[in-house]
């Protein structure tokens, strides 16, 4: 790892040396000002190398259409937690706009990608490297197909498959009226609803909540009973009714739903409940937590809860395929050590040579059948009426029903 860190800081330098190789001469005549522009270039690549998060990182580019500034900056300071703390290096589009649904603080609309399962996995595997990561990754066992339905195929949003290095581009979402709009997804919020609009509701929390299902959660388990196109979602891969026992049906919310419960280590530890009934809700939603959680299928009016790195809604996003960022820490002696001895030995011969020995890069094969969705209506699932219906659930029916899963 620390030899492939080195590799990339020290591109721009090697990409100025093999720029003066090929046209034969020095690019800078002077002396003096040649070795100006390889000190400059040592030090943005020991500066890169030695501090990662400046170079890898996730970057979540928001498009506004009406929402106002105080709501921007709200969707902006939720952005800022993820872009801060997974280093996935893709670049994640979302449209925000404001909705006006009286039960609803917030919705999403996005394609999805029925990608074959196997290639999935083992982009999954290769991708892994966080401690939760060597644990989830062992329940899903070696076979082609996945361990719930044994289907061929798996649902997979365009950013969850880009996070894990596949060719999984967000795409039109053709929605007039509502939003129209190129990228991984689209979300409404209820400005009015919420604290910056004069509402009791969290903009923030609900900012975080609907990316965080553009981001990949979620469950194919649909309000109205059915499995959405037969496929499960990766965060199903994870639901759990007890040690070895998986849960995965539509379930009645009375007299009481089933258990199902969100862990990574195959069912052993229970690290949060899923909504796993017909209320409205989506079932890859937690039931109502206490305090509120962001991932929650309802909120609490008055309740303001932010995502931390602990909280199980950015482990789900880390076993799913997203990387959680190194913390900033001073660097070891060894290391920069390593990097500045590498750097002048580059900047001494390295332009008067060739460089001998690089990384073998690592290219993604397309999976032997991949389909993007297309309904016959409007191209993509509308999760307000299917799939991931509300960030938060606002009326006085949608909290009754939920209580009967209340924690």
């Amino acid at each position: 790892m620390r030899l492939r860190k080195l590799r990339a800081a020290t591109t721009l330098l090697v990409g100025y040396c093999a720029a003066e190789a090929m046209i034969g001469r020095p690019m800078l005549a002077s002396g003096r000002r040649r070795l100006r522009a390889l000190s400059r270039i040592a030090a943005l690549s020991a500066l890169m190398g030695l501090f990662p998060s400046l170079s890898e990182a996730l970057v979540i580019n928001p498009t506004f259409t009406d929402l106002p500034a105080n709501a921007q900056a709200e969707v902006n300071s939720a952005i800022a937690f993820y872009e801060a703390n997974f280093s996935d290096p893709i670049t994640v589009d979302i449209e925000f706009h404001n909705i006006t649904t009286p039960t609803l603080v917030g919705r999403s609309d996005l394609h999805f990608y029925f990608w074959e399962y196997q290639s999935y996995r083992a982009a999954l595997l290769a991708d892994a490297t966080s401690p939760n990561d060597a644990i989830a990754n062992a329940p899903l066992g070696p076979g082609r197909n996945d361990p719930i339905l044994d289907s061929q195929f798996i649902s997979l949003k365009p950013a969850t498959g880009r996070a894990v290095g596949l060719n999984t581009p967000g795409l039109l979402i053709n929605l007039p009226g509502t939003c129209v709009f190129t990228g991984d997804g689209c979300i409404g919020l209820n400005v009015a609803a919420t604290t910056v609009g004069g509402g009791t509701y969290s903009l923030f929390a609900a900012a975080e909540h609907e990316i965080n299902e553009i981001l990949g959660l979620g469950s194919s388990l649909l309000p109205d009973g059915t499995i959405w196109q037969g496929y499960v979602s990766p965060e199903d891969m994870f639901r759990y009714a007890a040690p070895g026992v998986r849960s995965f049906g539509v379930n009645n919310c009375f007299p009481g739903p089933p258990q199902a419960f969100f862990s990574i280590d195959g069912g052993a530890t229970n690290l949060n409940e899923f909504n796993n009934c017909a209320n409205d809700g989506d079932y890859g939603d937690w039931v109502r937590n206490k305090p509120s959680q962001v991932q929650d299928a309802f909120v609490t009016s008055g309740s303001a809860p932010f995502m931390t790195l602990t909280d199980p809604a950015a482990v789900a996003l880390d076993v799913i395929g997203y990387t959680f960022a190194a913390p900033a820490t001073v660097p070891e002696p060894t290391s920069v050590l390593l990097l500045t001895t590498a750097l002048f030995g580059i900047a001494a011969v390295g332009c008067r040579g060739r460089q001998r020995g690089s990384g073998k890069a690592t290219s993604w094969v397309l999976p032997v059948v991949a389909m993007e969705f297309t309904s016959p209506q409007s191209g993509l699932m509308r999760l307000l009426s299917s799939r991931e219906q509300a960030a938060h659930g606002l009326s006085t029916f949608d909290r009754r029903n939920e209580s009967s899963v209340d924690k």
